[in-house]
């Protein structure tokens, strides 16, 4: 694949290509590395945003929440550190779990969202984001390749919201321009990301 095949390719062909690649330890490495530059490229504002739609619904019953930014960078670290083998697979799934349950809170915070306007302090992005990013972090723990776009949907997100731009992107809907920021962001993720891999599977160690 070419880094322009990768610009342009669904989520389900970049997935396809990154599982056929077979060097799990540099998978896993990539994946984070995606995590790492979405949680980095948010800023204080996100951050706080996030922080405080995690919480617009109790978690289920018996569910303790972690403090996000704690849970998600932990699962990256971890997962970094389970790929070079400082750490075992216990301590990994159990860092992973922590992120889970960040994401699903998010789900279930998303699936019984008010309508649109009906509370003014519901933060769609911040859902979304908070969601894809634990869900970016669990994958990457698993190595799985959704790590990649759900990273990539976090910083569209963070950089120009559109709910109908989102799932397009997400989806490869060709009826949105393809000029619109949110897409552009998209794009330019995917970019970094096509670097992250060369440079990391280029590498010899």
């Amino acid at each position: 694949m070419t880094e322009l095949e990768w610009l342009d390719c669904k989520d389900g062909d970049q997935s396809a290509f990154l599982m056929n690649l077979g060097d799990n330890r540099k998978l896993q490495l990539f994946y984070c590395a995606c995590c790492r530059h979405a949680y980095d490229l948010l800023n204080d504002e996100h951050r706080d945003r996030i922080s405080q739609m995690v919480n617009y619904f109790l978690p289920s019953r018996g569910v303790v929440l972690g403090e996000v930014w704690e849970v998600i960078r932990n699962a990256i670290e971890t997962s970094e550190r389970f790929a070079d083998g400082h750490t075992t697979d216990a301590e990994r799934e159990k860092a992973a779990q922590k992120a889970d349950d960040i994401y699903n809170q998010f789900g279930d915070i998303a699936a019984c969202a008010p309508v649109p306007g009906e509370d003014p302090n519901y933060d769609d992005a911040a859902v979304k984001m908070g969601g894809d990013l634990a869900g970016a972090a669990y994958c990457a723990a698993f190595i799985l390749p959704g790590a990649a776009e759900l990273s990539v949907r976090v910083v569209a997100n963070s950089v120009a919201y559109d709910n109908e731009a989102y799932y397009a992107g997400a989806e490869g809907t060709p009826e949105i321009d393809p000029m619109h920021p949110h897409l552009l962001a998209r794009r330019a993720e995917r970019s970094a990301q096509w670097k992250l891999l060369q440079d990391i599977f280029d590498s010899k160690q």
